[in-house]
């Protein structure tokens, strides 16, 4: 069985660790996948600060939500290809200076675009830059699905690197509001996937609610997560009070990893 981990700035690292700590609980530390967290004083007052705070893990493996605004390290552009690879280095280098050992970004892929160059410039450049990265950073990368409509260009992309410090974050909530497939079809991830994000919303937009106050089924993602080895889940709320009810909704009605 995977663990469960609480997503936190900052900010919010002292209330939401008061409800981590006693279940045992890790985090996921989303500031450095914010713009205006990553360069200058900004930067250093965080990484000071977790660098104290994660002293105390007990045993908990934290991991790290990467950069994602207007990142495209696979575009045929060069300027947006060197900035996009130059925020992720920064990102896996604080990663390192913090000890995590894993470390999710977005696929920015574009299901729009439907274009079979625009597929195969994204999978070329995608695999080539992710392989780069595996050199650079030690630990596992994870790759979200977003704004991804179907799981196959992920799967390629899989395939092609090859690599088991390469992998899958499932979001549910991604796979529910982005995309028409049922779930069942993004599990044909499975052998990649090493990490989910649970939300939910009521398939119009991200809406980032509370797990149970949406439309997802949470019967089916039990049933399909549980035949999985045991990925970790990360509860992506930001507010205590929904991570709460969320707790609640998912030890009631025993949904993974719960």
């Amino acid at each position: 069985m995977g663990n469960l981990l609480l997503q936190t700035v900052m900010e919010r690292f002292d209330e939401f660790e008061g409800i981590a700590a006693p279940l045992g609980f890790a985090h996921e530390i989303v500031d450095f996948a914010l713009p205006f967290f990553l360069d200058g004083a900004e930067a250093q007052k965080r990484l000071s600060f977790y660098e104290k705070a994660l002293k105390n893990r007990n045993g908990r493996r934290f991991s790290m939500h990467g950069v994602f605004m207007d990142i495209q390290p696979q575009s045929q552009d060069p300027y947006i290809r060197e900035a996009s690879r130059k925020r992720i280095s920064e990102n896996l280098t604080f990663a390192g200076r913090l000890g995590i050992d894993r470390i999710v970004f977005h696929s920015g892929y574009n299901p729009l675009i439907k274009n079979r160059f625009y597929d195969d410039s994204w999978l070329e450049g995608s695999a080539e830059y992710w392989k780069l990265a595996l050199q650079e950073f030690g630990g596992t990368i994870l790759i979200e699905n977003m704004f991804d409509d179907r799981p196959d260009m992920l799967l390629r992309l899989m395939e092609d690197v090859a690599c088991e410090r390469l992998r899958i974050c499932l979001d549910v909530g991604h796979c529910q509001c982005f995309s028409r497939m049922p779930l069942e079809k993004w599990f044909e991830l499975a052998p990649y996937i090493d990490y989910f994000h649970l939300n939910d919303n009521r398939g119009q937009s991200d809406e980032h609610l509370s797990v149970g106050a949406g439309s997802i089924d949470w019967t089916t993602f039990n049933g399909l997560a549980r035949s999985l080895g045991s990925p970790d889940a990360l509860l992506e709320l930001s507010d205590a009070g929904k991570v709460e009810s969320a707790l609640q909704f998912m030890e009631k009605n025993r949904i993974y990893p719960l």
